[in-house]
């Protein structure tokens, strides 16, 4: 339905229509669908990208990037977490590093491992197999949460989890949201890839492997709790500054010049 909509306000109506994309993977398919939304896509007045994409950029000069928003009402940060606590949330599977999570944490002392969120590409089955044969005590799975429930672990846990499989070309066209929401509540973010939208000092890169996320953690563990915190408000005033409402209005006001 929202590309018959867009046919009909781009070509019969003749409106000014800018494109929110969130994911632009259809860029390097070749099935029939993604040729159609590439050429489509040329006539639209602006794109707003949650990426900066090279083949994007081909396409169209008319574009603002913005990978999230950071609302103004994040609560009052908790002075306190959980040492050695590590968060892994969202879609759970084995692209978004949910078996190497499980291989590395069954085996750590220092750390434990919380996860949050519900199966991605794979079964109920599969997923609670999983689970079950990495189940230790480094390891808890809380499953979906109610918002407020989400809430109290942001303010809990010290570190968080993005693990994308770099192999995995499709992570090259979308933008983890979640990691600009572990930011905006201090937590301090360990990704297996680095994002050109962030600076490279507000975070820690780990290869995507068991032995990357150990040299990882032992880095991390080895620096003071000053200079963790310092990171971390860092990492939390960027993302407060450059992916508020405000910011975003003004994207979306440039692209309607």
């Amino acid at each position: 339905y929202s590309l018959f909509f867009y046919i009909y306000y781009v070509f019969f109506s003749k409106e000014r229509v800018v494109v929110l994309l969130a994911d632009a993977g259809f860029i390097i398919e070749k099935d029939v669908t993604s040729r159609l939304l590439r050429r489509f896509l040329k006539y639209a007045y602006g794109i707003l990208s949650l990426r900066d994409i090279p083949e994007l950029r081909k396409m169209k000069s008319r574009i603002e990037i913005m990978s999230g928003i950071v609302t103004n009402d994040v609560p009052e940060v908790k002075s306190h977490r959980t040492p050695g606590t590590v968060l892994l949330s969202g879609s759970l599977g084995l692209t978004t590093g949910l078996l190497l999570a499980l291989e590395f944490f069954s085996s750590q002392q220092r750390l434990k491992l919380i996860i949050t969120g519900i199966p991605f590409l794979m079964s109920e089955t599969e997923f609670r197999g999983l689970l079950e044969k990495y189940r230790c005590d480094s390891i808890e799975f809380l499953g979906a949460l109610e918002y407020s429930e989400y809430v109290d672990v942001l303010q809990s846990v010290e570190f968080s989890l993005n693990l994308r499989n770099p192999d995995d070309l499709e992570h090259n066209y979308n933008f983890p949201s979640k990691i600009l929401e572990y930011m905006s509540y201090r937590i301090i973010v360990v990704s297996s890839l680095r994002y050109p939208e962030l600076p490279d000092d507000i975070y820690y890169n780990t290869k995507y492997s068991a032995s990357g996320l150990n040299d990882c953690f032992e880095e991390i563990l080895s620096s003071c709790s000053a200079e963790r915190e310092s990171l971390a408000k860092n990492a939390s005033d960027f993302v407060r500054n450059n992916f508020s409402e405000d910011v975003l209005r003004s994207k979306i006001s440039r692209l309607l010049m």
